[in-house]
């Protein structure tokens, strides 16, 4: 994925110089049309060698400009093309050979229906709705208010309206502050920062006292950043504030407003429709390289086998564990409540099985499997998570 960003990222910087760029051609385009004309009005009629010079002159000015657009076009254009190559190189169209079609053979209803409330919780209700009708999924009707009120909230973040969402979150504050949410600080920061932007210094400072106080243990760093800000009011531009004017601001909290909505109607704080299309992206290059060479070096076409398990283990991330869990490296054996995660004294951690056949008794000293440092059983401490 490492080249598919760097090229994103170049061709990012280069559509931002590119509008940069245009823009400023284009005024200055502008100008000379504009100075040629008062120019031209202010000349005599009958002076045609003069006029004549002139718009030389200008064409001379707009085929110079027009240079610049085409380059800055060009330039553009071979970021976007190499993007597209490099999208090609990494991804395979053809996933055949790691995919499965009778999973959901005896499940469609399940999946419908996850597809269904992924796009409710998201606030693409002419989509839900498309699908409900189209297959027949019929959703509780306390849970479809829930989801139109989450849609109410989403349109009106869209068009810069934060009354529904502070609304939502004063009636919601005790489970929020119980999952200890950013929500309705967020919300309240983008009302702050709304104000700023207008310029409007007194209404801003009014706002903040009235509403930053019961954030301050601990939000009391960003509250401090928000208040320096003051100062740079009328040139935010030209200061370290200026991520204050970024659209992503907006994007950012929509998206957290969508979760804690989902949460707070009992359903998982990530839309599991999501998480799974997330994760499938991540493993599929790796599934990829394991079914080609499963196909070369042992004629196999089934990725899972018989134990439905996959033969190697694919990272997902952090944001993707879900549960505390420990995997022995020695064993490969999960640790439950008979057979607690142990940490030696180097650091390392094992079974508790594990370290017993390697100790061969609770006195005798031994090495830990990863590195010299020695011990013995009665040394090692039991992990809980």
């Amino acid at each position: 994925m490492d080249p598919v960003l760097k090229e994103f990222d170049r061709v990012r910087k280069r559509k931002r110089n590119a509008t940069k760029s245009a823009s400023e051609v284009i005024d200055s385009m502008l100008k000379t049309l504009s100075k040629c004309r008062t120019e031209t009005e202010a000349m005599q009629t009958d002076n045609t060698e003069s006029v004549g010079e002139r718009f030389k002159f200008l064409k001379k000015e707009l085929e110079e400009g027009t240079t610049k657009l085409k380059q800055s076009n060009k330039e553009l254009s071979s970021s976007l093309s190499k993007y597209g190559k490099s999208i090609d190189k990494i991804f395979e169209t053809n996933l055949t050979k790691i995919s499965q079609n009778t999973v959901f053979q005896d499940k469609q209803e399940y999946l419908n229906r996850s597809i269904v409330e992924h796009f409710l919780r998201e606030g693409r209700w002419t989509l839900g709705e498309g699908l409900m009708n189209g297959t027949g999924i019929e959703v509780d009707n306390n849970r479809m208010a829930q989801f139109k009120q989450t849609r109410l909230i989403l349109e009106a973040l869209r068009l810069r309206d934060l009354t529904p969402a502070l609304k939502w979150t004063e009636e919601h504050r005790t489970g929020l502050v119980a999952q200890r949410s950013r929500l309705e600080f967020l919300l309240h920061r983008l009302a702050f920062i709304s104000l700023l932007l207008r310029g409007e210094r007194v209404e801003a400072i009014a706002y903040s006292q009235q509403h930053f106080q019961r954030f301050a243990g601990q939000e009391l760093r960003e509250i401090k950043r928000l208040m320096g800000s003051i100062v740079y009011i009328k040139r935010l531009e030209q200061s370290k504030y200026t991520s204050f004017k970024d659209e992503s601001n907006w994007a950012e909290v929509s998206q957290l407003c969508a979760r804690e909505c989902a949460r707070q109607m009992g359903l998982s704080k990530d839309s599991p429709l999501g998480v799974c299309i997330n994760a499938g992206c991540k493993a599929t290059p790796k599934l990829l390289k394991i079914a080609t060479k499963l196909a070369i070096y042992s004629n196999k076409d089934d990725l899972l086998g018989a134990s439905k398990e996959l033969p190697v283990e694919i990272n997902l991330g952090t944001e993707q564990l879900y549960h505390s869990v420990f995997t022995c490296p020695v064993s490969r054996e999960t640790a439950c409540a008979n057979n607690l995660p142990m940490r030696l004294l180097c650091g390392h951690v094992l079974c508790q099985d594990s370290i017993r056949k390697i100790a061969k008794g609770t006195s005798r000293r031994f090495k830990c499997t990863y590195c010299p440092q020695e011990q013995t059983y009665n040394e090692a401490i039991k992990l809980r998570f």
